[in-house]
């Protein structure tokens, strides 16, 4: 007899209902989906993409989609049958043949309803009511009270991505739908819920794994749970237990011995190896009732924060116990309607991250917990995550009802990204301190400090934990909740000036400890050589924009209608302000290219040299600083960002700078007063031994060599190499160095053309950074 559980998809025909200039209509609805695009297929409204104001109407409606369940008579004898939606976005109620089975307000979590008792043989009407995404976060704004926050503050009532509101690189388009899959849960007796494997201890002849697995059962009962564990290949490891379980949830926990462990790197640092575990459970007539394969990994992490001196502390990560330089870029969701996004598209994302020598991709707090084939992209090819907790830009509620709402979903997000060994850090939020009131007031604070914690430590506790990005100081503690204030800064100084004081403190890069988003350069208009002045022990933020590759801008404009500073064109900056900031190539070029092509490829250039000279600065100070994080790799959406790769995969000119700053032997140059100095930045485990060769190029592009020299560069370091002094660079515009591997072979290591002084002629720049 076989009793395992089963599933069905619901991926029969859906309808959307709603009312559209006044009419009801009725239409053909997919699922996943999302309002916007069944109305568009429907040619109601138009793209979403190019026109969103036009659009913003309909997240201010209610909508219904409806289908019809065929149920047989056996399906019915199922013990338990569950109705579960993976996403629902974001209030909605659920009704099953006119019965209220269950409501949603949270976007980021799975919802499941037992509706064994609401179901009937032959046809049942399932229908899900979708409330504005608009108007319930303003009706609780009021009935609560405003919180503080960047782009709208209703937003901040409602656990939907923040990015959604309108963000610096996303449109606002706040409706949605049932945008994951739909199921239907059939089993008996009982179900595994969710399997955990930790690392307890590891070291080079075995490693401690404690094994969890949740069993969720329909009664009392003895069932024999197998496992087994395999690396892939060769099965290491079998055994079975007889168990007796209760009715509900249950928690067994079993712990095993791995003999000589394969452990896992990341990208540069050694193989990304993975281990299997398999469950299954049967009755005492050894007949299955239900299975489950995980994968996990063996490898430590930690955060060093260690004194260097006066108030500095280190901020990096040991991996295996390994020191691990991050070479990483922040990550934007692949597409506004996440679910458009296919396998193959993250799969080429996420290849040209490793080809780009990024060792880490950040999914910060304003947008969305990634789809699960985004992580196990990164465990395959070595990519860590910093994970953010969704909350970004502003406070929180911290009324009963709404922390209730995060102890789920932060209990439920970690049960399903812990087994993944690219995780690095769990983030608790994403820029909420710059909203903390002079009191030291900051509503929230609960949340970031208390739940969260709390909830990671007892169900992973095999990663670290940082409250908020940026933050001076991992020691601090939920800030005492004193009356407000007798100085009301707001009133002395007037609110403009408070809120330029505050960015300028809170954005401004020189730290002593912690992290830090380094965005006044690009923001206030400084020129790109600033980032040398700028200092973190971390940097998990900065970016500059470039417009997209020529053939995407064509696309969004019209191939004939490109006309920069256009309406086209502003609305696909999101950024406040935006095309302002492109008056930096009239402070950077003596001539403004006027034809669209070369515009795309001056601003791709002055992105590229900006992002270039921000990394080799922070790079020759490995350790110094733990790690980098650019702001942003890629696009959720056909826009002027400040990403490195497109919506539409097109690289910009930057991947390539940053696929060489990025690679594991640098050669760099640091400019001071009286002379020029060569570093070898060396994230290799082992010693490189070659020959350095430098030329010094003028304004004209003459070349002059300099003699051949013998190097040593020391593993997992940065060093100064050699000088070269002012009587050598007379009229020279550039330095092109190059590290020959030792033998006599000529294999290039590294080579790199650094500018000297920044050139006005935006041509010249181009022929010199294409120097092969």
């Amino acid at each position: 007899m076989n009793l395992k559980a089963g599933c069905i998809n619901l991926d029969c025909q859906w309808f959307l209902s709603g009312s559209v200039s006044g009419e009801k209509v009725c239409i053909p609805a997919e699922i996943p989906g999302n309002v916007y695009l069944d109305l568009q297929n429907a040619n109601l409204i138009p793209d979403p993409f190019a026109c969103p104001k036009e659009v913003a109407w309909v997240a201010d409606k209610e909508w219904i989609y409806f289908t019809a369940l065929s149920i047989a008579e056996e399906d019915l004898k199922a013990e338990k049958i569950i109705l579960r939606f993976e996403c629902l976005d974001t209030f909605a109620e659920i009704c099953l043949n006119g019965n209220t089975v269950g409501q949603a307000e949270n976007s980021f979590i799975p919802y499941e309803f037992d509706v064994r008792q609401y179901l009937k043989v032959g046809n049942n009407l399932l229908c899900v009511k979708f409330f504005s995404t608009t108007q319930i976060p303003n009706q609780r704004e009021k009935e609560f009270g405003k919180l503080r926050g960047f782009y709208g503050t209703s937003r901040l009532w409602g656990r939907k991505g923040g990015c959604f509101s309108g963000w610096s690189w996303c449109p606002k388009l706040l409706a949605g739908g049932i945008t994951k899959p739909v199921q239907l849960i059939f089993f008996n007796h009982a179900r595994i819920l969710n399997t955990h494997s930790k690392t307890e201890m590891v070291t080079s002849g075995c490693a401690e794994i404690k094994n969890e697995v949740e069993v969720e059962s329909t009664k009392e009962q003895t069932v024999i749970l197998e496992y087994s564990i395999s690396d892939g290949e060769v099965e290491i490891r079998k055994d079975k237990q007889r168990l007796r379980l209760r009715g509900g949830i249950n928690l067994l926990e079993f712990a095993v011995t791995i003999q000589n462990p394969k452990l896992w790197w990341p990208n540069g640092y050694g193989e990304q190896n993975l281990y299997y575990l398999e469950f299954k459970i049967k009755n005492e007539d050894s007949d299955l009732i239900d299975s489950a394969k995980s994968a996990f990994s063996i490898r430590t992490v930690k955060l060093v924060r260690g004194k260097r001196g006066g108030n500095r502390k280190s901020f990096y990560f040991l991996v295996n116990g390994v020191p691990i330089f991050i070479k990483g870029a922040n990550w934007i969701l692949p597409d506004v309607f996440l679910f458009r996004a296919t396998e193959e598209k993250y799969q080429r994302l996420i290849s040209l991250a490793k080809e780009a020598n990024l060792n880490l991709l950040r999914v910060p707090g304003v947008g969305v917990y990634e789809n699960d084939i985004f992580y196990d992209l990164c465990d395959k090819f070595g990519i860590l995550v910093w994970q953010d907790f969704t909350f970004g830009c502003g406070e929180y509620p911290e009324n009963q009802q709404f922390l209730e709402l995060v102890k789920r979903e932060v209990g439920l997000i970690v049960k399903r990204l812990r087994n993944h060994p690219s995780i690095l850090l769990w983030c608790g939020n994403n820029e909420s301190e710059y909203f903390r009131r002079p009191n030291g007031h900051l509503q929230g604070d609960v949340i970031w400090y208390n739940i969260i914690p709390e909830i990671l430590s007892s169900l992973d506790g095999s990663r670290p934990y940082w409250p908020t990005t940026p933050l001076c100081d991992e020691d601090v503690k939920i800030r005492s909740r004193k009356p407000a204030s007798k100085w009301r800064w707001d009133k002395i100084f007037g609110r403009f000036l408070l809120h330029i004081y505050k960015g300028y403190k809170f954005f401004f890069g020189n730290r002593q400890n912690g992290d830090a988003h380094i965005w006044d350069v690009w923001m206030w208009y400084k020129n790109y050589p600033s980032y040398l002045k700028r200092f973190a022990p971390f940097v998990s933020e900065f970016g500059w924009q470039a417009l997209p590759h020529i053939q995407t801008l064509q696309e969004f404009c019209g191939k004939e209608k490109v006309k920069f500073l256009d309406e086209t064109t502003s609305l696909h900056n999101k950024k406040s302000h935006g095309h302002k900031h492109w008056y930096f190539l009239k402070r950077n070029f003596s001539e403004i290219p006027q034809d669209a092509e070369r515009l795309v490829q001056a601003s791709q250039i002055l992105q590229a040299e900006a992002l270039k000279v921000a990394v080799e600065n922070w790079r020759r100070q490995k350790f110094n600083i733990g790690g980098i994080i650019f702001w942003q790799f890629n696009d959720c959406w056909p826009a002027i960002s400040y990403s490195v790769v497109d919506y539409y995969l097109r690289k910009k000119t930057a991947y390539e700078i940053i696929k060489k700053a990025y690679a594991p032997i640098l050669l760099t140059v640091e400019k001071q007063k009286d002379k020029i100095i060569v570093w070898g930045v060396n994230d290799l485990l082992n010693s490189v031994i070659g020959v350095l060769r430098i030329i010094v190029i003028n304004k004209d592009g003459k070349e002059t060599p300099f003699n051949l020299q013998r190097v040593a560069l020391i593993n997992n370091s940065a060093q100064p190499l050699c000088a070269l002094l002012p009587s050598d660079l007379k009229k020279a515009k550039a330095v092109k160095i190059i590290l020959y591997e030792q033998g006599g072979r000529g294999r290039i290591l590294s080579e790199n053309v650094c500018l000297l002084r920044r050139l006005r002629d935006w041509k010249k720049i181009i022929q010199l950074l294409s120097v092969k």
